[in-house]
C-alpha cells in the first residue's frame, strides 16, 4: 500500500504569495508563510485562507514559533527571496551593508535549521540580477549547508511580457522552460 503525503513548504519574505500560487497549483501544502508587510497579511489572509501567515520580522522569528506553527512538521521545501535593495543593479551597490540585504543572514539561519532537520530539504532561493562577487557570496554560504545547489539567472521574459533577469538558486531538477514570445501587446486588454 502506498501512502501518498502532501509535499510541504515554508514560504519566507512571501510578498503577495506569487511563489507560494505556483507551489500550490503544482500540489504542495504551504506550513507557513512569513512577511513583515501588513499588505502582504491582507492578501494572503484573502487568497489563502487555509495557510498560516506570521506577520513578523524574520529577525525575531524562533526555530520554536516555526515549529509550533507548522505543528512540529518538517517542511519538504524552503522558498523565499530576502530584500534586494543592495543588491540590485538599479540601487546603490551597497549590498550586505545595506540593512535589508543583510536579512540573508536571517534565511540561511533558519533553512540551515530545517536542512539539519530534515537532510533530503529542498530550497527554492530567488533575488535580482547582481554583482557576480554578491551572487557568489549568497552561492557558497548556501552551498555551505547544501552543496547540491546550483545558480541559475532566468530572463522573466520567456515566460511573461516582461524583461526581468532574476537570480535562482535551487536543488531541484528542471529544464528552463524555451522563450515563448509573450509581447506587452498580447497581454494588454483594449
Amino acid at each position: 500500500m502506498t501512502i501518498n503525503k502532501k509535499l510541504t513548504f515554508i514560504s519566507l519574505f512571501s510578498g503577495a504569495g506569487g511563489f507560494k500560487i505556483g507551489f500550490e497549483e503544482a500540489g504542495f501544502q504551504c506550513l507557513l508563510s512569513s512577511d513583515i508587510e501588513k499588505t502582504s497579511e491582507k492578501t494572503h489572509l484573502k487568497n489563502f485562507e487555509n495557510s498560516p501567515f506570521l506577520l513578523q520580522d524574520i529577525r525575531t522569528i524562533t526555530s520554536s514559533q516555526i515549529l509550533k506553527l507548522t505543528k512540529n512538521n518538517k517542511p519538504d521545501v524552503i522558498i523565499g527571496g530576502p530584500p534586494c535593495q543592495g543588491f540590485s543593479v538599479a540601487g546603490k551597490g551597497l549590498n550586505f551593508e545595506h540593512p535589508q540585504s543583510k536579512l540573508f543572514f536571517e534565511f540561511v539561519k533558519i533553512y540551515k535549521y530545517h536542512f539539519k532537520r530534515n537532510p533530503k530539504l529542498k530550497l527554492l532561493f530567488e533575488n535580482v540580477r547582481m554583482k557576480k562577487e554578491w551572487q557568489d557570496i549568497i552561492l557558497n554560504t548556501l552551498q555551505e549547508i547544501n552543496p547540491n545547489l546550483k545558480l541559475y539567472m532566468i530572463n522573466s521574459s520567456i515566460v511573461s511580457a516582461q524583461n526581468r533577469v532574476r537570480m535562482y538558486i535551487t536543488d531541484f531538477e528542471f529544464d528552463i522552460p524555451k522563450d515563448r514570445g509573450i509581447k506587452l501587446k498580447d497581454i494588454i486588454e483594449c
